[in-house]
């Protein structure tokens, strides 16, 4: 419990560093991304030149390849400042979309940049899910 309550504050203190920044209401992503060198490509999409984080955009097509997403629930354990929630909902029609992440800072601006009936965050831990088995 103690790693956990230290992994919690280090988030908190990056979400409230972000915040405090000219650029923190466009920070979504905490990762550096993906970008194709000779690899197979599997994304169903191609990431418009007008998006932000185009890398870490291209990291969840290329995850989601061609799964169907399409009217599922879809769960992001760890879900950080809600890119990939973002993500996906830009690019596929699931039925709802939920985050789940260790920090409250972090839950908290994604509930304020992402308002929206069918998205949903929930601050919790990946190893105690707050969801019944199959929910997702």
């Amino acid at each position: 419990m103690k790693q956990k309550a230290h992994f919690r504050a280090f988030y908190d203190e990056v979400t409230r560093q972000l915040n405090s920044s000219p650029y923190g209401e466009f920070s979504l992503f905490l990762n550096y991304g993906y970008v194709a060198i000779e690899n197979p490509q599997f994304a169903k999409f191609e990431v418009p030149a007008s998006l932000l984080n185009p890398n870490s955009i291209k990291l969840v097509l290329e995850l989601v390849g061609d799964c169907e997403i399409a009217d599922r629930r879809v769960l992001d354990v760890g879900c950080g400042r809600g890119g990939a929630i973002s993500a996906l909902d830009y690019f596929f029609s699931p039925k709802c979309l939920q985050g789940v992440d260790l920090s409250p800072s972090a839950v908290s601006f994604c509930r304020k940049t992402q308002e929206k009936p069918t998205i949903t965050f929930r601050e919790g831990d990946a190893e105690n899910l707050p969801f019944a088995d199959g929910s997702f």
